[in-house]
């Protein structure tokens, strides 16, 4: 190839050259992936615990109740439910009522305890099947065995669960309280004295009375104190003042647990029941002369309307009924005087009952 060949094929070398120079020749970079954010982490929402409530633990309590008319007498009440009852928070339970030495299941009633004041309404005693129904009537209570201080204020218009009596160095008026057996006025104040050797620790109150019927006197009672595992204040023991020379009935708490019944009843709003106090006549020395009793004539709820003079085995007789179930024919005059033998030797009947818990005869006494 001549020169001038030579150069015109080195000029469309060069030009291609400068052509692939224009175009980039240069290797292409690698494409490089677009920046990308990092993702946002939330951390997991944590929702704060929720309030553990606090499940009640049933209560059972044992008292023994002596000097009721010759005859020692077992009273316990459990407490096993909590219950809203017109907007006021009760605990719900039913109470066992029986002489010592009874081999039978005792009076059954059920029991509404209102935590605010302290205050008991219960039923109609019954028997033990009864308490799986919702039907049983609110009964008055002749005495308040395991809340009496409780059951004295709130007759007295008072609260014993605040009133300033658990602090105070002066004793606590109640003025003209009506209770079934009695108008009375009362005086209570904290003596300071604790207990420890008792059922459940206590504080010991003295309470005088002063009672229209004629009759009073200094009592000493001991009351626990409210905490976390006693919610209110339940009396451990109840006795007149020996030092005084008086005596009287008096009971004594003997056991305290966390025991449920494993009895099946449902739980009702039972009203407390205030009676008026009714006099009894004054002519009521002639009655007992005669060997009568002058006996409370009672409305549907339990309370006195007027007083009458009972012979000994008419008595006997409306002790027969109570023991009955409702409907039942009156036992028979013989029934009557088996019982009257055995309630005049200061002992308990055995009584004979057919299917529909109605009094048949008497076995024998106990």
């Amino acid at each position: 190839m001549n020169w001038a060949g030579c150069m015109k094929l080195f000029a469309v070398v060069i030009v291609s050259l400068m052509l692939l120079g224009c175009a980039g020749g240069q290797p292409a970079a690698p494409a490089q992936a677009p920046a990308t954010t990092p993702p946002v982490t939330t951390p997991p929402v944590t929702a704060p615990p929720a309030p553990v409530k606090e499940v009640f633990k049933p209560i059972k309590l044992v008292y023994l109740v002596k000097n009721t008319g010759g005859n020692d007498v077992t009273v316990t009440l459990w407490l096993e439910k909590e219950k809203d009852c017109n907007g006021r928070k009760t605990l719900a339970g039913i109470e066992n009522l029986k002489m010592i030495g009874d081999k039978g299941e005792g009076a059954w009633a059920k029991v509404t305890v209102y935590t605010d004041t302290g205050e008991s309404g219960v039923s109609v005693t019954t028997s033990r099947s009864d308490m799986a129904f919702d039907d049983l009537k609110p009964w008055a209570q002749d005495l308040n065995i395991y809340l009496t201080i409780n059951e004295m204020f709130a007759n007295g218009g008072k609260n014993f669960v605040t009133d300033a009596v658990w602090n105070s160095t002066e004793p606590t008026l109640l003025k003209n309280v009506e209770s079934i057996s009695s108008f009375a006025n009362y005086s209570i104040f904290r003596t300071g004295k604790t207990f420890t050797d008792k059922a459940l620790p206590c504080v010991e109150f003295k309470l005088a009375e002063k009672s229209s019927a004629g009759y009073g006197g200094t009592y000493n009672l001991c009351v626990a104190e409210m905490s976390k595992d006693v919610p209110l204040p339940f009396v451990v023991a109840v006795g007149y003042d020996v030092k005084a020379g008086e005596g009287g009935p008096a009971w004594s708490l003997q056991s305290f647990s966390n025991e449920a019944s494993g009895e099946v009843f449902v739980p009702q709003c039972l009203e407390p029941v205030k009676c008026k106090y009714v006099a009894v006549p004054a002519n009521s020395g002639e009655c007992t002369d005669a060997g009568g009793s002058m006996e409370a004539i009672k409305d549907d709820k339990g309370c006195p309307l007027r007083y009458e003079c009972w012979t000994r085995d008419k008595i006997v007789l409306n002790e027969l009924k109570h023991r009955q179930r409702p409907g039942c024919a009156d036992p028979s005059a013989e029934i009557v005087s088996a019982a009257r033998a055995c309630f005049d030797q200061q002992k308990d009947i055995d009584p004979e009952s057919n299917s529909n818990g109605c009094m048949v005869s008497i076995r024998g006494c106990k």
